[in-house]
């Protein structure tokens, strides 16, 4: 039979404790804990994306990829570079630009908030064939999932007079902090997967929802890549979501436990590659710059080092605004940085 229950459960004053495996929850929160390293190791990593799975020679996926959307690198390079609309590209740097917002917003003690939910959807949408009036507001038509009608829906969203209630009740729940960071993140994810509140982007939404509660209550410097991993097993994610519709919740807060699981291991990785990458950096910079004039420990060629991981393309005006140093200086540093043969890979 098909599920179309139309009227998901309240969140915000439930208990929610579950009968399964809570521990296992509370094991998949601390194995989120990234410590020890530096932000500038790992915003690429805050973009939800593990190197692994994101970087390679044909193009470049991002937590978009769960709709079938990628692009060549060099075209999310230059999209992201200038501000270019239109196309997967754009849209990929578009949801790498909520995420970091959503990431740098949850290190504040600002609440969640609809209004909040409603700027990152204007974000992710950002260039996409989306009419104006879709555009970061909450949907004022009936909507479904597969099918061509309500009739033969597998899911029939709720009614558009519904939705702001739900939100509000979502958001209520989010902002807690009472509950199980990962028990917790589940069901915000899959809650907001069935109001399914906007015309389009509710996917990455929710997902960069996922970014912003994981790195608010595990105290993250970046969240973990869990939207990759959901790629990875995307059966497993709508399965996991149907569950969740039918009251099945911890079998869906079990799978995606793992998944946390599996994307906190993978960013541990991608940090410990991007040190051991940076160091061989500093070893050339040394050999190539240093043989012809010492460098000063305050030298901007070391800064741009360390902006390296974080940005995927590097012009004079973003070293100025990250360094606070001159925009000559900037171009001398990117010059000379620019005749330093630097290996990409270990």
């Amino acid at each position: 039979m098909v599920e179309t229950r139309a009227y998901p459960i309240r969140l915000a004053m439930r208990a929610l404790c579950q009968n399964g495996p809570a521990q296992r929850w509370q094991d998949s929160a601390r194995g989120t804990r990234i410590s020890g390293h530096s932000p500038g190791a790992c915003r690429r990593a805050a973009s939800d994306v593990p190197k692994p799975a994101g970087f390679g020679t044909q193009g470049y996926r991002d937590p978009s990829y769960l709709e079938g959307i990628s692009a060549p690198l060099a075209d999310v390079v230059v999209a992201e570079s200038a501000n270019i609309d239109g196309g997967p590209a754009s849209w990929i740097a578009a949801n790498m630009h909520a995420v970091a917002a959503a990431i740098d917003s949850a290190t504040t003690d600002q609440p969640m908030t609809v209004a909040m939910l409603c700027q990152w959807q204007g974000t992710l949408v950002q260039g996409s064939p989306l009419p104006s009036r879709y555009v970061g507001t909450i949907r004022d038509e009936q909507g479904w999932i597969g099918g061509s009608s309500p009739l033969d829906a597998a899911l029939v969203t709720p009614p558009p007079a519904h939705v702001p209630g739900l939100l509000n009740d979502l958001v209520a729940y989010a902002n807690r902090t009472d509950l199980d960071p990962i028990a917790q993140t589940a069901f915000a994810h899959a809650q907001f997967e069935i109001i399914h509140p906007f015309a389009d982007g509710n996917g990455r939404v929710g997902r960069v929802l996922v970014s912003w509660l994981l790195t608010r209550r595990l105290a993250l410097i970046a969240p973990p890549p869990v939207s990759a991993r959901m790629a990875a097993d995307r059966g497993g994610y709508l399965a996991g979501l149907t569950q969740f519709r039918l009251g099945m919740h911890d079998l869906w807060v079990d799978w995606f436990a793992d998944t946390v699981t599996g994307a906190g291991n993978a960013q541990k990785s991608l940090v410990t590659e991007l040190s051991e990458l940076q160091e061989r950096w500093r070893f050339q910079i040394r050999t190539t710059i240093g043989a012809q004039r010492a460098l000063r420990t305050d030298s901007v060629a070391w800064r741009i080092l360390e902006l390296l991981p974080r940005h995927l393309v590097l012009t004079p005006k973003i070293v100025v605004r990250e360094s606070g140093r001159s925009e000559r200086a900037a171009q001398t540093a990117l010059e000379q940085l620019r005749r330093v043969p630097m290996p990409l890979r270990r």
